[in-house]
């Protein structure tokens, strides 16, 4: 049987790669993208293991950075993430992907696929 409904919006969560090659524009894309699904600079964090790079774009917004330096096993991606996520950042991007951490239900779900490669 079909089944008329009004339409309702629903919480989803977007899972987005941005590939380019250096200097392309991935970080500062994500940053503005990042805004623009919740206005506000400060549920925003980058967790940085390209060197500073998530720094070039502060005149944007007061947005969080975590810095990985040298260390970068599973193990240091998922302490970061486990971070940011008790930070109750909406939008945090690793490697310039966008990861949307708003349950826990999401953090076991990239933990176990950081923790699978």
């Amino acid at each position: 049987m079909l089944n008329l409904r009004v339409s309702s919006k629903k919480q989803a969560k977007i899972k987005l790669a941005l590939q380019g090659c250096a200097g392309s524009g991935k970080t500062y894309s994500a940053l503005l993208l990042a805004y623009g699904l919740c206005n506000d600079w400060t549920k925003i964090a980058i967790i940085d293991s390209e060197h500073g790079s998530a720094d070039l774009y502060a005149h944007l917004g007061a947005y969080n950075v975590l810095s990985l330096s040298d260390n970068f096993t599973p193990e240091t991606y998922i302490q970061a993430i486990v971070q940011v996520w008790r930070l109750s950042s909406l939008i945090a991007f690793l490697n310039a992907g966008i990861l949307y951490l708003n349950t826990m239900q999401d953090y076991k779900e990239t933990a176990s696929l950081i923790g699978r490669r």
